[in-house]
């Protein structure tokens, strides 16, 4: 019995010792406020070390022996070299968007996808893929597209002011005898390839006029002068 209580006397013991070293441990230390101004200046420099690290690759294009080529000297020289006819081709594309949304001009999914699968045939038989020649223009499947629909426009504004004569056709063979096959003048398929080369000069000169008389009446206003 003595030893019952004895032992029980030890274990409230024990307890009320671990209870004093509990109390101890969670005695909290005096915290340490960063003055606001340092840690400002902390973030800020933590900030314009993360920027500098990302804006790198679009800040600087090149090193040489550590001095930096900047992204924005490359521009300026390509500006300088060929910036105006740059920016007359961004404003003949924006003139031309402007006019097929005025006309209300749709170019479909399907017209798209025929335009393309002509492109694939087409580099086929020169042992080419169009990705392989997107690539080596720099271009994506989307540029690819965009200028595929930007002449579909033009084709659905100007194609109905063009028309090729079958006079026309023998004409151009006469003139050209001798780069033509014999009997070229019965030759249905080369008098159709005749009849798309003319509608395809036609076609330059018509959308030449018809741009220059689109610009005429455009309020087009130049900030930089190339």
């Amino acid at each position: 019995m003595i030893n019952e209580k004895e032992n029980t006397i030890n274990e409230v013991s024990n307890e009320k010792t671990l209870e004093n070293n509990s109390e101890k441990r969670r005695i909290k230390l005096p915290s340490v406020k960063m003055p606001r101004k340092i840690f400002l200046i902390v973030l800020l420099i933590a900030v314009t070390g993360s920027f500098a690290y990302l804006a790198k690759n679009y800040l600087i294009a090149a090193t040489v022996n550590g001095e930096p080529i900047t992204r924005f000297s490359v521009i300026r020289d390509l500006e300088r070299a060929s910036g105006g006819k740059a920016l007359d081709g961004l404003v003949s594309m924006a003139l031309i968007r402007q006019e097929a949304k005025r006309q209300n001009i749709v170019v479909t999914q399907d017209e798209i996808n025929a335009e393309i699968s002509k492109v694939e045939e087409l580099l086929k038989s020169q042992n080419q893929t169009i990705d392989e020649v997107l690539q080596l223009r720099k271009m994506t499947r989307n540029d690819m597209i965009d200028q595929i629909v930007l002449q579909k426009q033009l084709e659905k504004m100007l194609l109905g002011n063009i028309s090729v004569e079958e006079n026309e056709i023998n004409e151009f063979i006469t003139a050209n005898e001798k780069y033509m096959p014999e009997n070229a003048i019965g030759d249905e398929i080369v008098r159709q390839q005749v009849k798309e080369q003319i509608q395809q000069e036609k076609f330059a000169q018509e959308y030449n006029n018809w741009l220059a008389e689109l610009k005429n009446k455009s309020e087009i206003n130049y900030f930089i002068n190339y």
